[in-house]
């Protein structure tokens, strides 16, 4: 009947030591010594995935219940359709790094020490644009210690897109 829906929904969970895909650069281990610290959830993962997509064809034109022969206002107004996709998925992972530790700078990396997380409550109860996670339950290591938090702990926040298009067959 010229009316389409399409949808899916995906539930993942992926780890890894080392996952860079989509994170903007190469991972550095934190430390060297214990790759085995470097374990947790892949900078590619999102829990939740929801896609949904609809195609409908336009009743007017050839072929269609309104206008249905070949004369001009069918070749106008015919041959239309509307569709669309919606996606919604939850946050991806981020890693509470310290940045601008002396002993990075000085090997010429910067951001590969973690914070120390104290195991308190991540999340808040009002997530705003300039505190979306809870910055307290982090503190800088001791100097010349490893930060015990692990790589990609705090989920950020999700997102959802809505594409729309009208389009004509010719």
């Amino acid at each position: 009947q010229g009316i389409s829906f399409g949808g899916s929904y995906a539930w993942s969970r992926a780890y890894d030591n080392a996952s860079s895909f989509g994170s903007g650069g190469g991972t550095v281990a934190q430390n060297d010594q214990d790759p085995e610290a470097e374990w947790g959830r892949s900078s590619f993962e999102r829990r939740h995935a929801v896609n949904a997509d609809y195609t409908i064809e336009l009743p007017w034109g050839t072929g269609r219940h309104w206008l249905n022969n070949t004369g001009l206002l069918a070749q106008i107004f015919g041959g239309w359709s509307w569709s669309g996709s919606f996606v919604a998925q939850s946050g991806s992972p981020f890693t509470p790094r310290v940045t601008g530790n002396y002993v990075d700078v000085a090997s010429g990396v910067n951001g590969t020490l973690r914070a120390d997380y104290d195991g308190s409550d991540i999340s808040v109860s009002d997530p705003t644009t300039l505190r979306y996670f809870n910055t307290d339950a982090f503190t800088v290591p001791a100097q010349g210690a490893f930060g015990n938090a692990a790589r990609n702990l705090i989920i950020g926040p999700g997102s959802h897109n809505l594409n729309m298009n009208l389009s004509k067959n010719v």
